[in-house]
């Protein structure tokens, strides 16, 4: 995967100014798994800095539970930022308002666990289904930054309704649980029921593979992101 450190560094900029020390996200919703649009991010320890959610003509941003993801319009590559840490809102009744403090600091880094995942000693067959990350650096010093292949993500597009409109077999999924019909589905298509199998049998235990965990690339192969997911751990202990 090509990309400049610098031109990924001045999206980072762009997006968050000179002075992001931390990318904090608010405790409650890493403990309800609930929609981090829906709180404010602070880019400090202080809560000073809140990350002002504003249109661009150069990049858009998206956010999940274990990362931000800013998604230059022009580039091959999206940058993801893990959660660095976690404050807590209170209201301050006596003053009428809300008061943001600092909780604790976030060790997990889900890009290091997808990085892991992609490097196991696994087959060709079953790589090519991984969009690959890496690591370009610390963002002043203290925020980690990555860039992962885009891919144009689920079905809303018009490679996935071409791959959708073929034929395939629902055999595998009765097997495989644990993956949505739809990723099995892509699979097979993209390298028969046999070579398949093998693929399915070797991701069949990573955690958090769903519907939003997918997307095609330029050339129209099916490509898996944000494998890593909340319970990596177990998986890493299960194949090791």
């Amino acid at each position: 995967m090509k990309f400049s450190k610098k031109d990924v560094m001045d999206f980072v900029r762009k997006a968050f100014g000179d002075n992001a020390t931390e990318v904090l996200i608010d405790r409650y919703t890493i403990d309800e798994n609930d929609n981090p649009y829906d709180f404010t991010i602070f880019l400090d320890k202080n809560c000073q800095f809140p990350l002002v959610w504003s249109y661009n003509e150069e990049f858009f941003i998206a956010s999940g539970c274990s990362k931000l993801v800013i998604v230059p319009k022009n580039r091959s590559y999206v940058i993801k930022i893990p959660w660095t840490g976690c404050y807590i809102e209170d209201f301050d009744e006596d003053n009428d308002k809300y008061t943001y403090h600092y909780d604790y600091e976030i060790t997990y880094c889900p890009m290091e666990d997808e990085k892991a995942i992609y490097n196991m000693n696994i087959t060709e067959d079953t790589k090519q289904f991984f969009a690959e990350n890496e690591f370009v650096g610390l963002y002043n010093d203290s925020i980690p930054i990555y860039v992962q292949e885009k891919v144009l993500v689920g079905m809303n597009n018009e490679v996935a309704q071409k791959v959708c409109s073929a034929s395939f077999t629902h055999k595998m999924h009765s097997y495989y649980k644990n993956l949505p019909a739809k990723i099995i589905k892509f699979i097979v298509e993209q390298v028969g029921y046999s070579r398949g199998e093998e693929v399915i049998n070797e991701i069949n235990d990573i955690d958090d593979l769903h519907g939003e965990n997918f997307g095609f690339d330029k050339y129209g192969n099916f490509k898996i992101i944000d494998y890593a997911g909340y319970d990596s751990e177990n998986y890493f202990a299960y194949n090791n």
